[in-house]
């Protein structure tokens, strides 16, 4: 099993933005430069990914152009620097890197260099193939990035995380350590929402993942849901509203329910219109 990067307790120094130079990805380095002044951070370091062919062929960019775009992409990533630093703390160091690369492929090794406690990316753009391109990217890039990972709606409110929804299917809920991190860091309420649409694991409230999960939620005076609806990805992001939810945290191993979030059906659209980030910890 791979060995997953511990989070520093009581830290959030280092955080990665992921940059697409679009309003959405813009929004998600908003939301970073927030909760750098809530945590303190150190660094935010904006992250874009690029590959030196032509859109939408195999053609590779001249020698010629590759400079051009290299050029262009210091001069957005500049100007993206500047506005950022204007709306965080002084003190705050923004940088950014560019990378030729599958961002998903590289995603891990970069975090590493980095020393990444948090990574941003933003969720959709207007279209129905940028909803369909980015919702995509940001499944794949949750699947196979072991650090954790906030991925920020279009409309999401620039407001100090005041409470956490926890999606959880009562599986393997021993091995929680940066779960307990996490909420360490954040130390707010949390509302522990127990995902069982067939009715598995909640017959009998003395199991040992449940006491465990109590053992790991009481001391932030959490409340205990139980979903037993089909539409899990609805039913939660229903319930987050309805509470006024400031952050969904999420296992990607429950996939099922994370992709069904970006899912072109009725209720899979909900992320679309939701202004609730959902986090990302692999355990």
């Amino acid at each position: 099993m791979q060995n997953l990067p511990p989070l520093k307790k009581e830290m959030m120094k280092n955080l990665l933005v992921l940059t697409d130079f679009s309003d959405t990805a813009f929004r998600a380095a908003e939301y970073a430069c927030m909760l750098s002044k809530e945590y303190n951070c150190e660094k935010i370091i904006l992250f874009h990914a690029y590959q030196s062919y032509i859109s939408g062929t195999d053609v590779p960019i001249s020698p010629i152009q590759e400079p051009e775009l290299l050029q262009k992409l210091n001069i957005a990533l500049d100007e993206l620097k500047i506005k950022l630093q204007a709306i965080t703390s002084p003190s705050m160091s923004v940088t950014y890197r560019k990378e030729e690369m599958e961002l998903a492929e590289g995603i891990n090794t970069i975090c590493g260099e980095e020393r990444i406690d948090l990574v941003l990316m933003g969720t959709t753009g207007k279209s129905k193939m940028e909803q369909i391109f980015r919702g995509s990217n940001a499944v794949t890039v949750s699947k196979v990035c072991m650090y954790p990972l906030c991925i920020i709606p279009e409309n999401a409110v620039l407001e100090p995380i005041k409470n956490i929804l926890l999606a959880t299917d009562l599986v393997k809920v021993d091995s929680t350590n940066r779960l307990s991190d996490l909420l360490s860091i954040l130390g707010v309420k949390v509302f522990a929402v127990n995902i069982d649409p067939n009715n598995q694991h909640f017959n009998n409230p003395a199991t040992e993942e449940l006491q465990q999960l109590h053992r790991i939620l009481d001391q932030y005076n959490a409340e205990y849901f139980f979903v037993k609806e089909i539409d899990t990805a609805g039913t939660i992001i229903r319930f987050a509203e309805e509470n006024k939810i400031s952050l969904i945290i999420a296992m990607p191993k429950e996939r099922g329910f994370l992709e069904s979030l970006f899912h072109q059906s009725t209720s899979g659209k909900l992320i679309y219109n939701t202004t609730i980030p959902i986090l990302t910890l692999h355990e």
